[in-house]
């Protein structure tokens, strides 16, 4: 085993033929039990806004700003009248106390595989009826191939938390990797009873169909599952497969397709449509899509030998931040936030580019009202994840927890600079002006998101903002334009920019 450490920013690309099921689904993935939460959905933009407005304290008044002033030499002790309280002032905003890396430390598969091993024993030891904790062990065991051990601690989850999917889908993988497919489709209609529906249920129960023989029964799964999850590369190849299987060579030829559109990566795709296309006689089209899998096949042109040495270093490191950082989330709900942060920055440690991590520790700090260090977080998330518009809405809000307005209006500007077109960002600033009490600001940011994206729930914002400047006939307008929308059934895809409701919670006004 080598003890050299690839670099972790980068994804292994190898693949010959089929991708493991292990390779697919037992990867050790965030469980988003406590922090990760999954923003990039519009829906969860605008449930970001409201969350992240109403988590605000009461505005100081006038007199309390005044008195928060510093006070000028005539107030000093000597020059104020007997009996008047000093002023007081507030503290300057504290230091953060972490540094997050941007090179990742070296470590060898060897040491890495001691602390992952340690994080288990010690979830196992420490938590022995949390299934959450559990499961994060038994993920180790299945990725070192013990799997009788990972499937006796999966069975244990199910006994704890029987309505969890990801359970059923890693104890029926390391079945369907013993060889025992029966077993699989068994575990995973056994999830189905208990009421749980995901993609990767579907995905494996048709997999393990197939490995059993019944492809037809695996095509009435799959074909719902790609209407409920097009997006699903993974459905859509298993879908070809089967039809493949089926003797349907132009229905298989469609999903292949279709997969090889979403995932242009899949070797095994471009195998099972050149076999389709060769079914139908379509000669020069089967050999374009050989010659592509073939490609990707050998894309590794390492030894065998070398090869394994060298992805060992890189998949120990992987599994390490993954195990790390689970573990990190079990700790936290379990109220150890010191051991929590130990984990989650070693996470970063090894691998500085991982968001899940930096958003698993933005969290934690958030919770615990340590906003200097949350700040820190939230600037790296954005500078991982430019494209995430609710990066730059985290860190405007963080901002405007510490008292800098100014910064946090700063952040919101660039995050309209770099995507001009996204209306939840206009709108999001129009709430924050509303707040620092800048009612004209407030109302042309919230104009430019209803000319961007006219929704009900912007116009109610828009009709808010009016009646703060004093223009009551445009409130009236907007608040018709609302109604009217209201009435119109919603265009499929819009979201609404946000929320128009006035926020609990500004921060002194600059």
């Amino acid at each position: 085993m080598s003890n050299s450490s690839a670099d972790p920013s980068k994804p292994n690309d190898a693949e010959s033929g089929r991708k493991t099921l292990r390779d697919r689904n037992v990867s050790l993935r965030p469980l988003r039990t406590i922090f990760l939460v999954g923003i990039a959905a519009s829906p969860l933009i605008a449930l970001l806004l409201t969350y992240v407005f109403l988590q605000r304290p009461t505005p100081p008044s006038d007199a309390e700003s005044t008195a928060q002033a510093k006070p000028s030499e005539s107030q000093s002790p000597e020059a104020r009248p007997a009996g008047r309280a000093a002023p007081v002032v507030s503290p300057a905003p504290r230091s953060s106390t972490v540094a997050l890396p941007s090179i990742a430390a070296p470590a060898s598969a060897e040491q890495l595989q001691r602390e992952s091993e340690a994080a288990a024993r010690d979830l196992q030891s420490r938590y022995p009826n949390v299934a959450e904790g559990l499961h994060v062990v038994a993920l180790l065991h299945a990725q070192l191939r013990q799997t009788t051990e990972a499937e006796k601690i999966w069975r244990k989850c199910l006994e704890l938390s029987p309505r969890r999917p990801e359970y059923y889908v890693n104890l029926a993988t390391t079945q369907i990797e013993r060889g025992e497919s029966a077993a699989a489709v068994a575990t995973l209609r056994q999830s189905l009873a208990a009421g749980c529906k995901s993609e990767a249920i579907d995905y494996h129960l048709a997999l393990a169909l197939m490995k059993v023989g019944d492809c037809a029964e695996a095509e009435k799964i799959l074909k719902p599952a790609v209407g409920q999850y097009p997006d699903s590369a993974d459905c859509w190849l298993a879908l070809g497969e089967s039809q493949l299987k089926l003797g349907n060579a132009a229905d298989a030829e469609a999903s292949l397709r279709k997969a090889i559109a979403l995932d242009a990566s899949s070797a095994t795709a471009y195998f099972a449509l050149g076999n389709a296309c060769a079914r139908q006689g379509k000669t020069q089209e089967a050999t374009q899509f050989r010659e592509a899998f073939a490609k990707l096949k050998d894309k590794q042109p390492i030894a065998a030998p070398e090869r394994f040495q060298v992805l060992s270093a890189d998949e120990w490191r992987r599994t390490a931040v993954a195990v790390l950082s689970e573990a990190a989330m079990v700790h936290a709900s379990q109220g150890d936030v010191l051991e929590s942060e130990r984990l989650l920055l070693r996470s970063l440690a090894l691998n500085p580019m991982n968001a899940a991590a930096c958003n698993a520790l933005a969290g934690l700090y958030k919770r615990v009202g340590m906003l200097p260090e949350e700040r820190v977080a939230r600037r790296r998330l954005l500078d991982l994840e430019p494209g995430n518009v609710a990066r730059y809405i985290e860190l405007a809000d963080v901002s405007s927890r510490q008292g800098e307005a100014e910064l946090a209006e700063a952040t919101m500007k660039l995050a309209i600079a770099n995507h001009p077109d996204t209306a939840v960002l206009y709108a999001a600033l129009a709430q924050w002006f509303v707040q620092w009490g800048k009612a004209d600001k407030a109302r042309w940011y919230a104009q430019e998101a209803v000319r961007r994206q006219p929704t009900a729930d912007g116009f109610r914002l828009l009709a808010a903002t009016c009646r703060l400047t004093g223009d009551q006939a445009g409130a009236d307008a907007a608040t018709a334009e609302s109604e009217k929308l209201n009435r119109e059934p919603e265009e499929p895809g819009r979201q609404p920019p946000a929320s128009p409701q006035t926020p609990a919670a500004p921060p002194e006004a600059r």
